[in-house]
């Protein structure tokens, strides 16, 4: 039993994952000590402050995107801010996903292609730092030498001379890939990126107060802005892409996100047990709707593991081939613009799609346990969704969204306004608003 504690302890993933990442990360004493953690933070506020300075009086200042996989790009916004700024020079460094995680490397490659192309279609300056001679990724820091850095995801998950450690003395910086809704810390607050940043900009006051309590930094390297991702929800001239399948009729479009985490500590995914049931029903309707299969990016790599590549590309292309389905495995802010109503079970999107007003449905695995998974923002936002807990409760909604029946809109409003969309100033004006203001010296 004690045995098992001190693993749980100090190796809380699979031992072969972890002890790969202490060999990678070297970073044992800092994640398990936080006396360790406070005084390597102490040094590198001393090094980010010397950074600043010396910023003031340069003229060209590189600013650094670090990106793995399409899904999770939410800075559109805010690296146009930048390149219309002659002062900043921006530009993406695309990396591998799921380093020490095993999975297989031809669906990394796929991913990283994918990615690439995004930036591609976006007119994004991009560069992917791998040498096919040497089958060796290189170091962005002597090659390119970034003045500031923004991470798209706080985890270990690339390979370590990327990570944070590796720019500790840069003015990092990180706003979360999802809207932070788990009440689950150590994600949101507690990894050592999280307290190592130069600024963690954060979404709300609720997720300030968090950091406060949780993280080894006390929140100190926090600053509300607001979501990222909301950007484009606040845009009153953006024009969404309409990127369904065309059909005479005219049908209800529903988008399911079904979510990733099956077998881990989150455990709210719902996959397994509808995802027979809901190919049938999108067969059951399909003279009256429209269903996108829009899966949490990990999904297709755990269902690999489960299933094997064969029973899970047939699986995802049975829904890229029925008349009234599609598959996105992107960005899906357009497809969110355009939908009538959404089922899903990720946390993010708990508040995310509150922001279009429509009509949602949350899977819930266990009622019994549900709510403890949000923290209080979540909480707010889980209540305006209509909850599944059968096969039934969800056929009842599709027919609700056909039949234009809404039952939560008025609760929804409510949250939007009352939390959500308080300040309608766009995240990323704000957080390139703090950026220049320090480096200029401008106290605002």
């Amino acid at each position: 039993m004690w045995i098992r504690k001190l693993k749980e302890k100090f190796f809380p993933v699979s031992l072969k994952y972890a002890i790969r990442e202490q060999l990678a990360y070297r970073d044992f004493l800092r994640c398990r000590f936080p006396s360790v953690m406070r005084r390597y933070i102490a040094k590198c506020r001393r090094e980010q402050n010397a950074t600043i300075e010396k910023l003031r009086n340069k003229s060209r200042i590189e600013v650094c995107f670090f990106l793995t996989m399409p899904g999770i790009w939410k800075f559109d916004y805010l690296f146009r801010m930048f390149r219309d700024n002659k002062r900043y020079h921006p530009f993406v460094v695309i990396c591998p996903y799921s380093w020490f995680k095993d999975f297989d490397s031809d669906d990394i490659a796929t991913t990283l292609r994918r990615t690439e192309q995004l930036m591609k279609d976006k007119g994004f300056e991009y560069v992917i730092p791998y040498d096919e001679n040497k089958k060796k990724w290189l170091d962005v820091r002597k090659l390119y030498n970034p003045d500031i850095i923004f991470y798209t995801v706080p985890y270990k998950d690339m390979p370590p001379q990327y990570y944070i450690y590796k720019f500790r003395d840069k003015l990092t910086c990180y706003n979360h890939y999802g809207f932070s809704t788990t009440d689950l810390p150590v994600l949101s607050y507690k990894l050592p990126l999280h307290q190592i940043l130069w600024t963690y900009f954060v979404e709300t006051e609720k997720n300030m107060e968090l950091g406060a309590e949780y993280a080894v930094s006390k929140g100190e390297n926090m600053v509300v802005t607001g979501y990222v991702a909301a950007d484009i929800y606040l845009d009153a001239d953006y024009i969404p892409k309409d990127n369904w399948k065309r059909i005479e009729k005219p049908m209800k479009r529903i988008i399911w996100a079904p979510h990733h985490s099956f077998d881990d500590n989150l455990n709210i995914a719902t996959f397994l047990e509808y995802h027979d049931f809901m190919l049938q029903l999108a067969q059951k309707y399909k003279d009256d709707v429209q269903f996108l299969f829009k899966p949490h990016h990990l999904l297709w790599f755990k269902l690999c593991k489960l299933w094997g590549e064969e029973k899970t590309a047939e699986y995802y292309r049975q829904w890229e081939t029925m008349t009234n389905t599609q598959v996105e495995l992107g960005e899906y802010s357009d497809w969110f613009f355009t939908s009538d109503a959404m089922i899903h079970d990720c946390c993010s999107f708990t508040s995310e799609y509150i922001y279009l007003n429509k009509p949602v449905l949350f899977l819930v695995k266990d009622a019994n346990v549900i709510e403890s998974k949000f923290n209080a923002v979540g909480i707010k936002s889980f209540h305006c969704h209509e909850q599944a807990h059968s096969e039934q409760d969800i056929e009842r909604f599709v027919q609700n969204v056909i039949n234009g029946i809404d039952n939560k809109k008025e609760m929804r409003s409510r949250h939007y306004n009352e939390l959500l969309a308080r300040d309608r100033r766009m995240p990323s004006q704000k957080i390139f608003d703090y950026i220049d203001n320090a480096i200029s010296g401008n106290k605002k």
